[in-house]
């Protein structure tokens, strides 16, 4: 049977090129053009491609439980400027999305950090379609630079029409799943699994796209 161009761009085997502005010269950046942010921290830069985290696709970290210090390792991602250089001229910096977190976000804690509360949305959902549902039109609006999300099973077409909308909103779509969900195929960019050893947090990067 002959293949649609419908059927193989449902692929998940199949990655999806996009057009993308050029970076400014400096600007560090993964093969396909990316800007990326460094994570602070040289050991797990050398594991991401061009030495930080993706401004903009989709990242999944995969956890065995929450709470064990899973958002210090993206927090510099969170107050990057750089996606807003153009918003900041014109005085409108964009929001970061907290959508259905297991944990009220600690307002000194992020201020602590150098985010603004004045540009946090937290937004309560019972059910993981709605995170899903939620976060795809958040990520697509282009009214967010980070959307954080916490919800478990998502079959592989979400995942896509995630990465999708995080790429043309601009923004960098971050999931919160269980560790199970590892051996589900995902289209992130980046996948790492976090495990908490003792006070410590061990990082894995099993999947890095261009890398």
């Amino acid at each position: 049977m002959v293949a649609t161009i419908e059927t193989l761009l449902a692929s998940a085997r199949l990655w999806r090129g996009v057009n993308r502005p050029r970076l400014a010269s400096g600007n560090a950046a993964t093969s396909d053009g990316v800007r990326v942010v460094p994570s602070g921290r040289a050991g797990l830069d050398a594991l991401l491609p061009g030495g930080g985290w993706p401004a903009c696709g989709l990242i999944e970290l995969l956890l065995t439980q929450y709470g064990i210090g899973e958002l210090q390792i993206v927090m510099p991602l969170l107050r990057d400027p750089g996606s807003d250089a153009a918003a900041a001229a014109s005085g409108e910096m964009r929001w970061i999305a907290w959508l259905a977190p297991p944990f009220l976000p600690y307002a000194p804690a992020l201020r602590a950090a150098g985010l603004a509360l004045e540009r946090q949305l937290i937004v309560r959902a019972s059910q993981a379609v709605e995170v899903w549902w939620a976060m795809e039109q958040v990520l697509r609006s282009g009214t967010c630079r980070a959307v954080l999300g916490w919800a478990g099973e998502a079959r592989g077409h979400v995942l896509r029409r995630l990465k999708l909308a995080a790429e043309q909103g601009g923004a960098v779509g971050l999931l919160f799943r269980p560790a199970h969900y590892r051996s589900q195929a995902s289209p992130a960019n980046v996948r790492v699994a976090l495990h908490g050893v003792g006070t410590d947090l061990e990082v894995e990067v099993f999947k890095a796209q261009g890398g």
